[in-house]
């Protein structure tokens, strides 16, 4: 989000052009402040124009909209643009009541649009006529690819969105010969019953808190290095380190507690820790320190100790 209010010199001048006559400047003019709200997605502006249009009276005369195309000599990629006020709820409370009679103005756009405007701002290009005929029509073509883009991107969105979903419910339907990827594993750990085990204990026998989300490509990574492709892999890592994971974990996280002089209320494992962990653990031969803190980037405990500790587990559970 950006803002600006306008200074007081630039409000003098705007009210004294020629041909411009205020009866009430300060209750007439749209942009006495602004606020501009960049997006990255196209359907993420029009649900912050649904939100606006819920919270605040809107002057429909003088706001304009993506969805209205541009006429045949205008020129580049515009962006929503929307004058409000307060609404009669708001405008009658103590706190807000100077303001009632204010107008402002609001700017929604996307990454791409902003850019644009960045770009096309430059060289003060407003209708086609503005541009030299030689440039006409290379400025057309890259205002077009812009606009393409936006609207691919908001495309690809949503098809990430409605896979993770395919992902989850695969996963929880018990189906896990599913691609390994950083969507998938995300949406394997947010559902497989063995996940949530993990990370279960971890909370009621580690005592330290797990929440939010680590690197994830860089489980993707450790996967491969043991030659793991599939959730049906994963899954087979998570069920098979039952009965030696557990007290690898307690080893592991005794230990860090221990080195560190900290209590478990004080450290976070991430969901995606569980994984991590487990995958280096089941394939202890596969890691050394100096490999796990030059490709994984895996320093401190978690690099000299945790193959030792998941050694100590497996013997003690045989």
């Amino acid at each position: 989000m950006e803002h600006r209010t306008k200074e007081v010199a630039h409000f003098r001048e705007k009210i004294n052009r020629p041909g411009k006559a205020y009866a009430d400047p300060l209750a007439e003019a749209t942009d006495l402040c602004g606020v501009r709200i960049i997006s990255r997605r196209i359907s993420d502006v029009d649900r912050v124009i649904e939100l606006l249009r819920r919270e605040f009276a809107i002057d429909e005369g003088n706001s304009s909209y993506r969805s209205e195309e541009l006429g045949v000599d205008q020129f580049g990629y515009t962006s929503v643009h929307i004058v409000f006020q307060l609404d009669d709820n708001r405008a009658v409370l103590t706190e807000w009541k100077d303001f009632a009679a204010i107008k402002a103005e609001v700017q929604v756009r996307t990454v791409l649009q902003h850019a644009w405007a960045l770009i096309s701002h430059s060289f003060d290009y407003k209708v086609s006529t503005d541009v030299p005929r030689q440039l006409r029509r290379r400025l057309f073509r890259l205002s077009a690819i812009f606009e393409l883009a936006d609207s691919e991107l908001d495309q690809i969105a949503e098809n990430v969105e409605n896979l993770i979903q395919s992902y989850k419910t695969d996963v929880s339907k018990g189906k896990a010969a599913i691609e390994l990827n950083v969507d998938s594993l995300r949406a394997y750990i947010e559902t497989a019953p063995e996940a949530r085990y993990w990370i279960q204990f971890l909370r009621e026998n580690t005592g330290q808190r797990v929440e939010s989300w680590g690197d994830l490509s860089r489980d993707i990574r450790i996967a491969e290095r043991c030659g793991i492709t599939t959730l049906d892999e994963i899954k087979k890592v998570m069920i098979n380190a039952k009965g030696w994971g557990e007290q690898f974990f307690k080893i592991f996280y005794d230990k860090l507690f221990q080195e560190k002089n900290i209590t478990p209320d004080k450290v976070m494992t991430v969901l995606n820790g569980v994984v991590t962990w487990l995958l280096i653990a089941s394939n202890k031969d596969k890691f050394s320190q100096q490999v796990l803190e030059s490709k994984f980037g895996i320093h401190g405990l978690g690099s000299w100790y945790i193959v030792e500790a998941a050694r100590k587990a497996k013997e003690t559970s045989k």
